[in-house]
């Protein structure tokens, strides 16, 4: 995945509903590691169901694991195994194994039923790693995982990047939030990449878990035609709720999603790692019918 790239995002509300992020703290850092050598793990990671991490059918093992440098508080833990694409029709996913601290837990998910599955088992626990397991399974099963979404106490984690990246996210978030509350054009094109994607859609509450954004996104050209809409994307401090913008975890490697505003429907940012620094890469609103 380039770093600068736009991803195609499905709607994926954090966990456990995540509080807001203190954007001075440092995020937590994760490694991340598969016993596939060339299945892609970041494809549970990126927020986007559409796309799954399906180990090497040789790897019988068939193993993610997310570790930590030191423990970290699980808040809320949620599988979406199988394959939750809108291109397969047929849901049939194999069983799931997760081993967080003391909780070891086998799944059995149910076929045809996309539901995400919630470890309750996990809450609470301090671990410093989380594996799933996806054991070799009978033939027709989808031995995927579409989405892991993992919330902690200790804030949001990250994944993919050098320390430097992660420890100066929150300055990079606290720029940008300057920059568009000040319609500072000069600022606005050293902080962002154009042409600037941006994607805006209408959901109804039931679409609201899994979104599939099927039109190519329009763009802003340049830092001045941002800067004409820069109230839009972030939050106000004279709004009668004014809130800062939060850093809600990454999506991939070298790829971080913010929220910055939140009114009749939610603004996103996505901010992508390259060359030393971090830019944003693209803008996504989502308004709720």
């Amino acid at each position: 995945m380039e770093p600068a790239e736009f991803l195609l995002l499905a709607l994926l509300a954090p966990v456990g509903g995540a509080s807001a992020a203190d954007t001075s703290a440092r995020p937590v850092l994760v490694q991340v590691k598969t016993t596939s050598a060339s299945a892609k793990a970041r494809l549970a990671l990126d927020a986007n169901a559409n796309t799954a991490w399906c180990p090497d059918a040789k790897d019988t093992r068939g193993e993610l694991t997310l570790s930590f440098a030191a423990p970290v508080k699980i808040r809320a833990l949620e599988l979406h195994p199988g394959r939750w694409s809108d291109t397969v029709q047929a849901y049939r996913p194999s069983p799931v194994e997760v081993s967080a601290g003391p909780a070891h837990v086998k799944l059995e998910p149910v076929a045809d039923e996309r539901v995400p599955l919630e470890l309750e088992e996990a809450r609470g626990h301090m671990v410093t790693e989380v594996v799933v397991r996806l054991p070799p399974a009978a033939p027709g099963l989808q031995r995927c995982l579409s989405e892991l979404e993992l919330g902690i106490e200790e804030g949001p984690w990250l994944h993919g990047l050098p320390p430097v990246a992660v420890d100066t996210l929150p300055a990079a978030v606290q720029a940008l939030t300057a920059a568009f509350r000040a319609c500072d054009v000069l600022a606005l094109q050293r902080l962002a990449r154009f042409p600037l994607p941006r994607r805006e859609r209408q959901v109804g509450y039931a679409e609201a878990e899994l979104w599939y954004v099927k039109e190519s996104p329009r763009s802003f050209k340049n830092a001045r035609a941002l800067a004409r809409e820069c109230r839009r994307w972030v939050f106000f401090p004279d709004e009668t709720n004014p809130r800062e913008p939060r850093i809600l975890a990454g999506v991939g490697p070298a790829l971080v999603r913010v929220e910055a505003n939140r009114e009749a429907g939610v603004v996103y940012w996505h901010l992508g790692w390259s060359g030393g620094k971090w830019s944003l890469v693209g803008i996504e609103y989502t308004e709720f019918e």
